[in-house]
């Protein structure tokens, strides 16, 4: 059964960093944007970051990150809410619920979702 309050959908990734409580993330829907990453998961409500070092289940932290065809930043909290193995890949890492963002970005992230972008 899914637990899941929307639906994700698969992207490529880049960690461009994890500092004590702040991620920054490059996304993109077929990895052009970038040379390397992973492949993970994103939704409305949330995000799979792989990782070797996930932060603790609890950790409230800032999520930046960036789109195709967006330039500034998109700025979210968030708390992670699991740790282990996921997305695609089944890789290490840890599930960030998405608890505030505003409107703007989460507008540029739904069309990024929706293949609008």
């Amino acid at each position: 059964m899914e637990r899941r309050g929307a639906p994700r959908f698969r992207v490529k990734m880049a960690v461009d960093k994890i500092e004590e409580a702040e991620i920054t993330l490059l996304l993109d829907k077929d990895g052009d944007s970038f040379l390397y990453g992973e492949e993970g998961d994103i939704s409305e409500k949330g995000i799979f970051v792989a990782t070797e070092n996930p932060l603790p289940v609890g950790k409230n932290v800032l999520l930046k990150f960036s789109l195709p065809d967006v330039i500034e930043l998109i700025e979210a909290k968030g708390r992670v809410v699991w740790t282990g193995r996921g997305g695609p890949e089944k890789k290490m890492g840890m599930g960030i619920e998405i608890l505030e963002m505003d409107q703007k970005g989460r507008g540029e992230l739904k069309r990024f979702i929706r293949g609008e972008k």
